[in-house]
């Protein structure tokens, strides 16, 4: 029995409005089964997100805190409160069709930290769950967040695996909520680092046998950059409302 296909468009350093544009579109296309599974791996310029569990309060508070650092801060639909992105993070957004994965939402939250936990795994690090808190953790701080948001059963939004990013940024914020020292990266924790490329490797390796999909490096702009050329948004501001989604979790 032949794999159903995920493509793979690796995107480069991409500005987080543009990436929530193009999610949107490709969730669209997915819902109406005018496109295949999906996975965005990019990079963001330096970004705080805001997930569904964030106040008014917050979203105000965080712009005012940041705003001499000239980090932008949107409000997004997916789960969770606040996260950093930046260079040096692997990110990626799966738009999948969850109807073929039985409607579980915990279930693929779960194969997204094991899809994590492996790649880790073979660079020697020992990363694990902590219940009732979506993400990834080597010791007691968090490697990898993950925050999603389904909309009639496609997902989108995903995980930031830290590589080595510039971890002071995470200082500037409450990252998900649980302290501002509470956060690592890979760099902290293996000797030599490896390489970024390396790491995308091996998740999209994992990827392909968790999920069960034959994973299709998508060359040229194909799809992915067929939807960029159709946006204008651009990171203007500081901050992004964004729609109220159908489902949500977690805090990437």
């Amino acid at each position: 029995m032949s794999l159903r296909r995920c493509l793979v468009f690796e995107l480069g350093l991409v500005n987080y409005l543009e990436s929530l544009g193009l999610q949107h579109e490709l969730v669209r296309a997915r819902q109406e089964q005018a496109i295949e599974d999906c996975l965005l791996v990019l990079q963001h310029p330096p970004v705080v997100t805001l997930g569904a569990s964030a106040k008014p309060s917050d979203i105000a508070a965080a712009q005012i805190q940041l705003q001499p650092w000239g980090i932008p801060v949107f409000a997004t639909e997916r789960g969770g409160k606040a996260t950093y992105h930046g260079p040096g993070q692997l990110v990626g957004y799966p738009i999948i069709d969850l109807r073929l994965q039985g409607k579980d939402l915990h279930r693929y939250l779960h194969d997204i930290e094991e899809v994590i936990m492996l790649t880790l795994g073979d660079f020697g690090i020992r990363a694990h769950r902590q219940r009732g808190v979506p993400g990834v953790w080597v010791g007691e701080a968090k490697i990898a967040a993950i925050g999603i948001a389904v909309r009639r059963w496609v997902s989108y939004h995903g995980f930031a695996l830290n590589i080595d990013p510039d971890m002071s940024h995470f200082e500037l914020i409450d990252p998900c909520g649980l302290g501002r020292d509470s956060v690592v990266s890979v760099k902290e924790l293996v000797s030599p680092l490896p390489d970024l490329s390396r790491v995308k490797d091996r998740l999209l390796h994992h990827f392909g046998h968790i999920f069960h999909r034959d994973m299709v490096r998508v060359q040229g702009p194909g799809l992915a950059g067929a939807a960029r050329r159709r946006l204008s948004l651009k990171d203007e501001g500081h901050i992004y409302e964004a729609a109220v989604p159908h489902l949500s979790a977690g805090c990437s």
